[in-house]
């Protein structure tokens, strides 16, 4: 068993030795000797180890922990409000000792916590909206994430080849692609786009979707989504553009708008990704079907594809709408220099009852504004000029349409 294995189990024993012995107790003392000895074998090997609790797995940094999947200690953990725990080399043991006394009075009174941080020892809720690890993101932070993220851009291509073969929605894969961007952006507040950097016109529709499942987690959070509707979600942007597979390779990497026969091609892929996904990814993936089939369709009814009966969009389609919309537009081309944020925000305000739903509009709105205040808003290549608050130019009819 692996060392961060190890030290999760001795520290569930530690925990629960305070509730089942008094204070000196020669068995407390030595279950507490015992975590604390796995703690620094561990950072021996890891100087700052971190671990993420969801309710069927544990996240050690951005790896899962097949060994203690499902591990018991996790939901009294969560309950408590002690999603993430961080540890940074050197431990003292009397801050050790603290940090399992404060863990179990709060699992004992299931009460939960923000964030707490002891000189070496941090913990609290992994929520998107959360900077945990830094106040304030520069471009080496942002490249740091990138690098962790690599796996899961390898798992993104792959995700998109075997779908292109016809060997349908790769579930396994899906589900560690989500789990790993809501600890990225839990650790480090990075849910403004480009969380990936465009590096080749091959891998828009990797990056993208990438990049629009942590924002419309970072929003389901924000608006208040139970977790389950959050993660549904994250699926849900992993896979919006899986229709893509279908479109041939020369208009998707094309330097210039499309023609109305390649657009007319473009245009199929919300149907072909819906087909996909009900065809292969099982009945729990229709949420995912239902936002693939409309995140290009508008507030109005207009857009595409054109339902034969018209109804209001799904909830998470709108929500993911303007993510789509804002990560398309942040995201630098090579027929189309970059949107600052500012003028994109604009177009979302100006266009919110038109083509956005007006509560996903606001809510994106206000979930920037506050961001605005907390981190640097970062463009992915040469920017389209604009002063700052300054109003979106044109409708969002006459912009460079997304795809």
């Amino acid at each position: 068993m692996s060392n961060p294995s190890q030290f999760l189990i001795a520290l569930g024993r530690g925990v629960s030795s305070l509730h089942l012995y008094p204070s000196g107790h020669p068995t407390r003392t030595t279950v507490i000797d015992e975590s604390f000895a796995a703690l620094n074998a561990l950072l021996r090997e890891d100087p700052r180890p971190s671990f993420t609790f969801f309710e069927e797995s544990v996240l050690y940094g951005n790896r899962q922990l097949p060994e203690v999947r499902r591990w018991a200690g996790a939901d009294r953990l969560i309950q408590a409000g002690m999603q993430r725990v961080e540890f940074e080399w050197p431990v003292p043991q009397p801050e050790f000792m603290a940090f399992l006394e404060e863990a179990a009075g709060l699992v004992e009174l299931d009460a939960a916590t923000d964030v707490t941080r002891h000189p070496s020892i941090r913990y609290g809720k992994a929520v998107v909206t959360e900077t945990f690890l830094f106040d304030e993101l520069s471009g080496e932070d942002l490249r740091e994430i990138e690098e962790t993220l690599s796996a899961e851009i390898e798992a993104m291509d792959y995700v998109l080849e075997q779908a292109g073969a016809d060997r349908g929605v790769q579930r396994l894969e899906i589900e560690s692609i989500v789990s790993s961007l809501m600890v990225t952006v839990a650790s480090s507040g990075a849910f403004l786009v480009p969380l990936v950097r465009l590096r080749d016109a091959d891998q828009y529709t990797t990056t993208h979707s990438l990049n629009v499942a942590a924002l419309s987690m970072a929003l389901a959070e924000f608006c208040g989504y139970p977790r389950e509707q959050v993660r549904a979600l994250g699926i849900a942007g992993v896979l919006h553009d899986i229709g893509k597979v279908k479109v041939p390779r020369d208009i998707l990497t094309k330097s210039g708008p499309l023609t109305a026969e390649e657009r007319e091609l473009m245009n199929r892929h919300p149907v072909d990704g819906a087909r996909i996904i009900l065809e292969t990814g099982g009945p729990d993936l229709e949420l995912a079907a239902i936002v693939a089939y409309e995140h290009h369709i508008w507030y109005d009814g207009t857009g595409y594809p054109t339902p034969r009966r018209r109804r209001p969009c799904h909830p998470a389609s709108d929500l993911l709408h303007v993510c789509d919309v804002y990560d398309a537009l942040a995201t630098h081309r090579p027929y189309r220099a970059t949107w600052p944020a500012e003028k994109i925000l604009g177009l979302i305000r100006d266009n919110a009852g038109t083509e956005f739903a007006p509560e996903a509009a606001r809510a994106m709105l206000r979930l920037m504004a506050q961001a605005e205040s907390r981190f640097r808003v970062f463009s992915d290549g040469p920017a389209a000029g604009s002063t700052r608050h300054a109003p979106a130019e044109g409708t969002s009819r006459e912009r460079p349409q997304p795809v």
